[in-house]
């Protein structure tokens, strides 16, 4: 035989999830964007190179350096951009769970108050 269970009022349904911080994450794509064009800029520095003419360029030393710097630049932009997406999803989920708080808190004295 089975335990009785505690029975639970039905829950309210919470109001949809809205994902805040808009200007922002459109900023970080925008952010994202740059950094992947800067990382193929890298990428491509060695063209010069391989075609042969580096020496009208500055050198095969320069296109290296300026390479490394973009592809650099680019992943750093990249993961900037990343780390402030993450950053906006937590403070929507921190909000989110807050709401859910307080809708537990709201029905437990809701509770307390008619018993």
């Amino acid at each position: 035989m089975r335990p009785p269970q505690a029975t639970r009022p039905p829950r309210r349904a919470l109001a949809p999830a809205v994902r805040h911080y808009g200007a922002g994450r459109i900023l970080a794509r925008v952010a994202m964007a740059i950094g992947a064009f800067l990382i193929v800029l890298g990428m491509l520095s060695p063209v010069p190179i391989v075609l042969g003419s580096a020496d009208a360029v500055g050198g095969i030393m320069s296109l290296a350096l300026l390479g490394g710097g973009l592809a650099g630049a680019g992943l750093t932009l990249l993961l900037a951009a990343q780390m402030a997406l993450a950053l906006f999803d937590q403070a929507d989920a921190a909000r989110d769970l807050a709401a859910i708080e307080r809708a537990k808190w709201a029905e437990e004295a809701r509770r307390d108050a008619s018993a």
